[in-house]
């Protein structure tokens, strides 16, 4: 069996679960803050088990204000704060099923890497773009059996392009990068909230209209609704609004880009997998992360050709910004076809059971 500690930030980590584990042939166990979904994945071997963790950042009697708890070690890791209880049962909670584990995948956790080669586990490392380069992400980096880049390879991309969003991987022989990973489908879609079916697409809007989707973020976004809100009523287009205040998440993601036009999305790399694997266009809004995630995501993107918008522009500026997309076209070179096949090959190869 292998474990695959999932980081709860975001839709992007279990996008990536969702899009390998049908590929990988072992039964799996999730071990996430991240409550269970409706309709858990599955391996081929399966549904995969899901082992819910405690939180690790909010105070408790021991430890009232984690972030003063030397939760960095100073500067060796990332979040470990002293006496913190939840802390201490998430990472109990991986360390008791680990007799029965051939493997960790960690998407993604210095800490949880660590934890897993402590115990003596391959680790199949998942990594993100930006300036990774600080000792902790370095340890976490030196200790797995594989790294996998769910991002376009320095071939992709350029050797220069590639160097300045993710220095970290720059030299590292065990790293493989496979594109960006997204689900076949929207798993979590009932059927009641689906556009139209994926692939499909439904009759434009008349007078040269657009069919504009806006997709906010889990993790956050850099628009507001209010900023979108302005945009569409001063635009000429047809806009609709998903995942921000005041207009609910779509289950139906697929769905939905496969009946717009032209999409605005964030620079997480969940967003940027799912619309390089609708086909459709997009304009790219990249929010201030950790380690400036979506600002290198940005920079890879805009080294393909995509539209990349580095602040709001003025509601009336967002007409123009759309027709330059649509007209840039979908996003070329970030997905692969076989980067699923790609990551579940290197999984399985790292913690397939022998050394």
């Amino acid at each position: 069996m292998i474990g695959w500690y999932l980081h709860h930030h975001g839709r992007g980590h279990l996008d990536r679960l969702r899009a390998v584990a049908p590929l990988i042939g072992q039964p799996i166990t999730v071990f996430s803050s991240l409550p269970a979904p409706a309709r858990p994945p599955a391996s081929a071997a399966g549904p995969v088990r899901w082992v819910g963790l405690d939180a690790d950042a909010g105070p408790e009697e021991a430890c009232p204000d984690p972030a003063r708890a030397d939760p960095t070690a100073g500067g060796r890791l990332h979040w470990a704060p002293l006496l913190h209880r939840g802390h201490a049962r998430r990472l109990a909670a991986i360390a008791q099923a680990a007799l029965g584990l051939s493997g960790l995948v960690v998407d993604v956790s210095a800490e949880a890497a660590l934890l897993g080669r402590l115990l003596g586990l391959p680790v199949a490392l998942f990594t993100q773009p930006g300036d990774r380069t600080d000792a902790p992400h370095r340890l976490a980096l030196d200790l797995a059996s594989v790294i996998i880049a769910p991002f376009p390879s320095a071939e992709a991309l350029g050797a220069s392009a590639f160097a300045a969003a993710a220095p970290h991987l720059v030299g590292r022989a065990r790293a493989v990068c496979v594109g960006g990973l997204a689900p076949d489908d929207d798993p979590e879609d009932t059927g009641r909230n689906a556009a139209a079916p994926a692939g499909t697409r439904s009759e434009a809007p008349a007078g040269g209209r657009l069919r504009v989707l806006a997709v906010g973020g889990a993790g956050g976004s850099l628009l507001t609704a209010r900023d979108l809100e302005a945009a569409a009523a001063a635009s000429r287009h047809a806009w609709r609004l998903i995942g921000v205040p005041g207009h609910p998440f779509s289950p139906a993601v697929a769905a939905e880009l496969a009946a717009c036009d032209v999409a605005i999305v964030g620079a997480g790399l969940g967003s940027v997998a799912q619309l390089a694997r609708s086909g459709r266009p997009g304009a790219i809004l990249p929010a201030p992360r950790p380690f400036g995630e979506q600002a290198a995501t940005a920079r890879m993107l805009a080294e393909l050709g995509a539209v990349v918008v580095d602040s709001p522009p003025p509601p009336a500026a967002w007409d123009g910004l759309l027709d330059r997309a649509r007209a840039a076209g979908p996003l070329r070179g970030w997905h692969r076809p076989d980067g699923a096949a790609a990551a579940a090959a290197a999984i399985t190869a790292a913690c397939g059971g022998r050394p």
